[in-house]
């Protein structure tokens, strides 16, 4: 399990498990939610995927309606009135007139179907296991065309992050801080691999620190570890890893920087090979073997002094192979 890939698990989960069952707080209301489950015990789990039907919690036993048409309808009863019978599945929720319900019996089966891991590989099913199994929300895996979900332009969907910070303006993330006693991170939901980014920065006054994060993970105190491309006052342009190795690529401010205004800063990430530009300026060219190859973007405002920094994204490709 500890090789286990959680991003593939997430959409796996989404894919057989989340219409009915919540984690993290996403998912339906028709099955228990899983978030407060004994998800920990590896025994309780695979029992409960593969025998769904062996301990069914009473609030979650189905019924089956048999109509007087000859239809027969099964579900989870919701709260129902003297007239009609509230009957919630996969499907969505029916209002059946009591009248017109010939048997209403109690299921012997859950309504979650056996045989739910004979379709999956032996690598799916670690991986649906170890998501099962995390702490944590885990980031969802980026396809090309999906790309356009990254920023919507409009609200911070997708992200993840201090809503006191972080907000969005005129079309850009805008982190905004009197001063900070620890980093604020807006962290995207997305995890990537291979892509190259474009967002154009403005560090007003330029004044503060900031960065941005990729190829990175998410920790549990909300802070971030993984590569950094810099923003700020002698720290424009150079790469640093956050929680790990420190500055990895120092550089001198790189020509054509407009200090208070917007630049351009462009990041790709392809294979061990990590490049960044400011304002179509190369800064670092850096081949790395040791470091990780996928992670989520995330965006940066330094604990310190006061800071207002803007990201307007301009282009996410995904260059996976």
């Amino acid at each position: 399990l500890q090789q286990a890939d959680r991003a593939r698990g997430r959409d796996l989960f989404a894919r057989t498990c989340q219409q009915c069952h919540t984690l993290f707080g996403t998912g339906g209301t028709l099955a228990p939610d899983l978030s407060g489950a004994n998800r920990k015990d590896l025994e309780y789990l695979l029992s409960n995927m593969i025998d769904p039907s062996a301990v069914v919690g009473q609030d979650y036993q189905a019924t089956v309606l048999e109509l007087r048409d000859g239809r027969i309808l099964a579900g989870i009863v919701k709260p129902s009135s003297p007239e009609a019978v509230t009957l919630q599945n996969e499907a969505g929720t029916t209002l059946v007139a009591r009248e017109d319900i010939a048997v209403q019996r109690p299921s012997t089966v859950s309504t979650m179907p056996d045989g739910l891991l004979d379709s999956l590989s032996s690598e799916e099913i670690r991986d649906l296991v170890g998501y099962l199994q995390g702490d944590a929300q885990a980031p969802r895996r980026m396809l090309a065309f999906q790309s356009a979900e990254f920023f919507d332009g409009l609200t911070l969907r997708n992200w993840v992050g201090d809503r006191s910070v972080w907000v969005v303006e005129d079309s850009a993330i805008v982190g905004r801080t009197a001063g900070l006693a620890k980093n604020s991170f807006l962290v995207s939901e997305w995890e990537l691999r291979d892509f190259r980014l474009e967002l154009d920065v403005l560090l007003v006054d330029d004044r503060g620190n900031s960065g941005i994060q990729f190829r990175s993970a998410a920790l549990g105190d909300g802070e971030v570890r993984g590569y950094q491309a810099d923003i700020g006052p002698g720290w424009w342009g150079k790469l640093y890893e956050e929680h790990g190795r420190g500055l990895l690529i120092d550089l001198p401010l790189p020509a054509g920087f407009k200090p208070n205004d917007w630049n351009r800063y462009r990041i790709e990430a392809v294979g061990s090979r990590i490049r960044t530009w400011i304002n179509d300026v190369r800064c670092v060219d850096f081949e790395d073997p040791t470091g990780s190859r996928q992670g989520v973007i995330a965006l940066q405002v330094h604990s310190g002094e006061a800071t207002e920094v803007r990201f307007r994204p301009v282009l996410l490709e995904i260059l996976d192979s």
